[in-house]
């Protein structure tokens, strides 16, 4: 949904399970605490940062992919397997988050894949944690960290724009505020239908700024005369259920089009 008004030109990306930025290569150990549980312990143990980092809000049930494994003197059958494994293969899910640790769940084997459930008490490892929970998706304007949002979730964009002055934009109806000082709702979406199955999936949109004046050109007349559009009305009766308005200065018309056959049905008044 967009909002009247002029914004940042943008290019808008939404990931699904996107590697999170600072998180995307660490390096640390791997332990077994407890049957089913594995604890990842980075070398710099700096999670909480990202635990209550506002946008980023690292939680149980974000997941990691394991990028590589290492191991020390442990010659051993159970951590000799751990070096074949298939870099980015599975994802685990994390059971808890701490400023020095993440616990992860282990992967049964299924009858179609080998699972995760290393027999090695400890080897190393370069994770890249991910997005997922209920809020699997990242949103990025350019390159610049947003949010983050769920299937079925309204999601907001807020930013300083220049406005067109509108009455619900105060409380006040006599007295709305300045357009160079409103700063709103740019515009908003909702991602809802069937979850990738992708890790880094992602769709973009891009958002045009608004401060070129819209213009229309009149083809009906000698001399092809153009002139500013003023503001665009829809309308809709039980008779014309799709019609648009629009005038155009300097050639003294309004245009009338139905945008569903837009060739055929452009009539000028004047």
């Amino acid at each position: 949904m967009l909002e009247p008004g002029l914004v940042h030109s943008q290019i808008w990306k939404a990931i699904w399970h996107s590697p999170i930025p600072g998180l995307t290569r660490r390096g640390g150990t791997v332990t077994s605490p407890a049957s089913g549980t594995l604890r990842f312990t980075p070398t710099v143990q700096d999670l909480n940062l990202y635990i209550s980092d506002p946008i980023i809000g690292l939680r149980p049930n974000d997941v990691i992919a394991f990028s590589g494994f290492t191991l020390a003197d442990d010659r051993s059958t159970g951590c000799q397997a751990v070096l074949k494994e298939t870099p980015n293969r599975f994802e685990l899910p994390i059971l808890n988050v701490a400023a020095d640790h993440l616990d992860l769940a282990t992967l049964p084997d299924s009858p179609n894949s080998i699972g995760f459930h290393p027999d090695c008490p400890k080897f190393g490892a370069v994770v890249e944690v991910r997005t997922a929970a209920d809020k699997p998706w990242l949103v990025l304007g350019g390159d610049t960290l947003v949010g983050r949002t769920g299937n079925g979730l309204t999601f907001q964009v807020h930013e300083r724009r220049f406005d067109y002055p509108r009455n619900t934009y105060s409380s006040d109806p006599t007295k709305p505020p300045f357009p160079s000082r409103a700063n709103d709702v740019s515009h908003s979406f909702r991602i809802s239908g069937t979850e990738p199955t992708t890790p880094g999936f992602l769709f973009s949109w891009t958002m045009d700024s608004g401060l070129l004046a819209l213009t229309s050109r009149d083809t009906g007349t000698a001399g092809l005369l153009a002139g500013y559009a003023t503001a665009v009305y829809s309308y809709s009766s039980p008779r014309s259920t799709n019609l648009v308005f629009t005038s155009v200065t300097g050639v003294n018309e309004v245009l009338q089009v139905d945008p569903s056959l837009l060739t055929t049905t452009l009539v000028y008044y004047r």
